[in-house]
Protein backbone atom coordinates (compact mmCIF):
# COMPACT_ATOMS: atom_id res chain seq x y z
CA UNK A 1 0.00 0.00 0.00
CA UNK A 2 1.59 3.49 -1.06
CA UNK A 3 3.12 4.96 2.35
CA UNK A 4 0.42 8.48 1.40
CA UNK A 5 -2.55 6.46 1.12
CA UNK A 6 -1.59 4.62 4.51
CA UNK A 7 -0.84 7.71 6.48
CA UNK A 8 -4.41 9.39 4.99
CA UNK A 9 -6.27 5.94 6.47
CA UNK A 10 -4.64 6.25 9.61
CA UNK A 11 -5.50 9.72 10.13
CA UNK A 12 -8.53 9.91 8.99
CA UNK A 13 -9.04 6.57 11.64
CA UNK A 14 -6.80 8.91 14.52
CA UNK A 15 -9.37 11.58 14.30
CA UNK A 16 -12.91 9.25 14.08
CA UNK A 17 -11.10 7.89 17.34
CA UNK A 18 -10.65 11.53 18.78
CA UNK A 19 -13.80 12.68 17.57
CA UNK A 20 -15.48 9.46 19.68
CA UNK A 21 -13.43 10.28 22.64
CA UNK A 22 -14.49 14.04 22.34
CA UNK A 23 -18.38 13.21 21.69
CA UNK A 24 -18.10 11.01 25.02
CA UNK A 25 -16.10 13.42 27.56
CA UNK A 26 -19.15 15.75 26.33
CA UNK A 27 -21.70 13.43 27.20
CA UNK A 28 -20.37 12.93 30.62
CA UNK A 29 -19.57 16.40 31.33
CA UNK A 30 -23.46 17.31 30.10
CA UNK A 31 -24.85 14.32 32.24
CA UNK A 32 -22.85 16.06 35.48
CA UNK A 33 -24.55 19.49 34.73
CA UNK A 34 -27.59 18.03 34.17
CA UNK A 35 -26.95 16.45 37.77
CA UNK A 36 -25.91 19.36 39.19
CA UNK A 37 -29.04 22.00 38.06
CA UNK A 38 -31.31 18.63 39.13
CA UNK A 39 -30.12 18.50 42.39
CA UNK A 40 -30.52 21.79 43.38
CA UNK A 41 -34.34 22.05 41.61
CA UNK A 42 -35.14 18.92 43.54
CA UNK A 43 -33.90 20.13 46.92
CA UNK A 44 -36.03 23.55 46.29
CA UNK A 45 -38.76 21.82 45.13
CA UNK A 46 -38.62 19.52 48.19
CA UNK A 47 -38.34 22.74 50.61
CA UNK A 48 -41.47 24.41 48.99
CA UNK A 49 -43.51 21.67 48.89
CA UNK A 50 -43.15 20.73 52.63
CA UNK A 51 -43.66 24.09 53.27
CA UNK A 52 -46.25 25.20 50.72
CA UNK A 53 -47.46 22.44 48.67
CA UNK A 54 -48.06 21.81 44.78
CA UNK A 55 -48.91 25.58 44.22
CA UNK A 56 -46.01 26.96 45.59
CA UNK A 57 -44.06 24.75 43.67
CA UNK A 58 -44.90 26.24 40.46
CA UNK A 59 -43.47 29.44 41.54
CA UNK A 60 -40.22 27.53 42.15
CA UNK A 61 -40.17 26.01 38.31
CA UNK A 62 -40.84 29.69 37.43
CA UNK A 63 -38.90 31.63 39.74
CA UNK A 64 -35.76 29.79 40.99
CA UNK A 65 -34.81 27.48 37.95
CA UNK A 66 -33.65 30.05 35.66
CA UNK A 67 -31.53 31.29 38.71
CA UNK A 68 -30.12 27.73 39.63
CA UNK A 69 -29.48 27.80 35.63
CA UNK A 70 -27.92 30.79 35.43
CA UNK A 71 -25.60 29.91 38.54
CA UNK A 72 -24.87 26.72 37.03
CA UNK A 73 -24.40 28.10 33.76
CA UNK A 74 -21.68 30.50 35.27
CA UNK A 75 -20.08 27.60 37.19
CA UNK A 76 -19.78 25.31 34.51
CA UNK A 77 -19.56 27.09 31.07
CA UNK A 78 -22.04 25.20 29.76
CA UNK A 79 -25.51 27.00 28.70
CA UNK A 80 -28.31 25.61 31.25
CA UNK A 81 -31.83 26.22 30.17
CA UNK A 82 -35.21 25.86 29.71
CA UNK A 83 -36.60 24.56 25.57
CA UNK A 84 -39.54 22.93 24.97
CA UNK A 85 -41.79 22.05 21.82
CA UNK A 86 -45.06 23.71 23.48
CA UNK A 87 -43.76 26.83 25.19
CA UNK A 88 -45.44 29.30 27.31
CA UNK A 89 -42.69 31.29 27.54
CA UNK A 90 -41.73 33.08 24.32
CA UNK A 91 -38.13 33.07 25.67
CA UNK A 92 -38.06 29.26 25.77
CA UNK A 93 -38.95 29.14 22.39
CA UNK A 94 -36.11 26.65 20.67
CA UNK A 95 -33.93 27.53 17.77
CA UNK A 96 -33.92 25.78 14.89
CA UNK A 97 -31.11 23.07 16.21
CA UNK A 98 -33.02 22.74 19.11
CA UNK A 99 -36.37 22.40 17.98
CA UNK A 100 -34.83 18.86 15.79
CA UNK A 101 -33.13 17.47 18.24
CA UNK A 102 -36.39 17.93 20.61
CA UNK A 103 -38.34 16.76 17.96
CA UNK A 104 -36.58 13.48 17.80
CA UNK A 105 -36.41 13.28 21.23
CA UNK A 106 -40.35 12.92 21.13
CA UNK A 107 -40.45 10.53 18.04
CA UNK A 108 -37.88 8.15 19.90
CA UNK A 109 -39.83 8.37 23.45
CA UNK A 110 -42.94 7.50 21.33
CA UNK A 111 -41.37 4.81 19.62
CA UNK A 112 -40.83 3.37 22.66
CA UNK A 113 -37.48 4.23 23.38
CA UNK A 114 -36.24 4.23 27.02
CA UNK A 115 -35.08 8.02 28.16
CA UNK A 116 -32.33 7.01 30.59
CA UNK A 117 -30.82 5.01 27.62
CA UNK A 118 -30.21 8.02 25.73
CA UNK A 119 -27.14 9.55 24.55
Amino acid sequence: MNKVIFLILVTGLLSSVALAVDQQERIIASRSVVKEFGGELKSELKKVMQSGGPIQAIDVCKRIAPEIGARVSEGTGWLVGHRALKVHNPANTPDAWERRVLEDFEKRRASGENPKKKA
